[in-house]
Parts: structure tokens; C-alpha cells; sequence
């Protein structure tokens, strides 16, 4: 049975649902980690979110749930291609080992079909270990960096309003290392656009980032 809790639709027993297969391929964006985050982006329309929870919630996906979710995924999709998609808040405060859990119920539930998983983060988590298991697992990571480090600094900053800049170039440097294929997501908004040409700024920037021949970079809008 379903209901409603919060805004959210609930089930009572999703063990006894029949899971049908779609008619057309779909995409589901998982948030395992709510709206925590370890960033205080001024622009973030997500972080609010928290406010929908007790303080005491744990915002975790749940293993069972986790499994629950990516069973049902895997078997509703009506192709042979399956991808799976992480977004946050943060996801890397999940930890490695959960993600190692996503690939192994993505390996017992595949039933032949072929799986590739993307990550969303702000990389300032990001060391070996990390760099080591997105590259082993051919994660696609999507990078959010905002530009050079006055026009990312002065949006994407941490809970005590300090610059992120160097931490995320950081993180880059480990998807590089590692040879993680990647690509950026980059928000432009009235700030950033301020003095002069910066949205040129910024691409030229961003493109750089990229090892040639791949390049993918993503911008989007936001008013403030």
C-alpha cells in the first residue's frame, strides 16, 4: 500500500511488489546520502531539505533499501544497458565501501545486462583509495567546479564559509592520477557574470580541465 510521509511516497511491503518491466529506458537519480553535504553552496536549493527530518534521522540509505532499490532497477529496465546514477548532497560521505556494496548488487542482480554507474561530487573528499576504486569500477565521476578560484569561491564554499577552490583541484588531480574518466558541472549565475566576459572565462577554463579528446562539461543556471 502506498502513502505519504513528509512529501514522500512510502511503501508498506515492496518485498510483495511485481516489478514490470518499462516499455521505453528510464532514469532514476539516486540520492543514498539526502541533502547532507560537507559544502554550504550559497546557490544550493537541496540543502534545505534537512529541514523535512528529525535531527536524530539518519539520511543513509539503508543496505536493504540499497539492495531493494537496485534490484528493482536493474529489472525494470526493458534494454540491456543499465546506468545508475549517485547524487548528493554528498555521496562520497557515503564511503568507499558503500559503493563497493552499489557494484556487488549490481553483480547479483545484473542478470546479464550490462551496468555502468556515474558519480555527482564536489571532489574534496577525493584521495587514492577513492581514485583507486572509481577507476577500477569505471566509475564516470561528474565534477562540480564553478571556474577559477574567484569565480568557484565565491558560491561554492564550506559550512564555515571558507574557500573550496584548492580542495577540489585537489580531488581533480587524484581523478587525473587514477585515470578516472570524468566530466564538470559548472553553475553560472549572477555573481559570476558580474565583471566582464566570464561566462568565456569559464569555459576556456573548464575545457581546459579536460583530457583531450574527452570533453563534457555541463554548465547551468541559477538565480541569485
Amino acid at each position: 500500500m502506498l502513502h505519504i510521509n513528509k512529501g514522500f511516497i512510502e511503501l508498506d511491503s515492496i518485498e510483495n511488489m511485481q516489478i514490470n518491466r518499462a516499455t521505453k529506458d528510464f532514469h532514476i537519480m539516486a540520492k543514498a546520502i539526502g541533502s547532507t553535504c560537507n559544502l554550504d553552496c550559497k546557490y544550493c536549493f537541496y540543502l534545505e531539505k534537512e529541514k523535512l527530518y528529525p535531527d536524530n534521522e539518519k539520511w543513509k540509505m539503508s543496505d536493504e533499501c540499497l539492495e531493494t532499490f537496485t534490484r528493482d532497477y536493474i529489472a525494470a529496465q526493458p534494454n540491456n544497458e543499465v546506468n545508475f546514477a549517485f547524487q548528493g548532497g554528498e555521496p562520497t560521505l557515503l564511503g568507499v565501501n558503500y559503493l563497493r556494496k552499489v557494484v556487488e548488487y549490481q553483480k547479483k542482480h545484473a542478470n546479464g545486462k550490462q551496468i555502468s554507474t556515474a558519480l555527482q561530487t564536489n571532489g574534496t573528499l577525493h584521495n587514492d583509495e577513492w581514485g583507486e576504486f572509481l577507476a577500477g569500477k569505471k566509475f564516470l565521476v561528474g565534477l562540480s567546479i564553478d571556474g577559477p578560484e574567484d569565480l568557484h569561491n565565491a558560491n561554492r564554499v564550506d559550512k564555515k564559509g571558507g574557500n573550496t577552490y584548492k580542495d577540489v583541484m585537489r580531488g581533480l588531480n587524484v581523478l587525473r592520477k587514477h585515470q578516472v574518466e570524468f566530466n564538470t558541472l559548472t553553475c553560472v549565475n549572477s555573481i559570476t557574470t558580474q565583471i566582464g566576459d566570464h561566462l568565456a572565462l569559464i569555459i576556456v577554463f573548464v575545457h581546459a580541465l579536460h583530457p583531450a579528446p574527452q570533453t563534457h562539461l555541463t554548465l547551468i543556471l541559477a538565480s541569485i
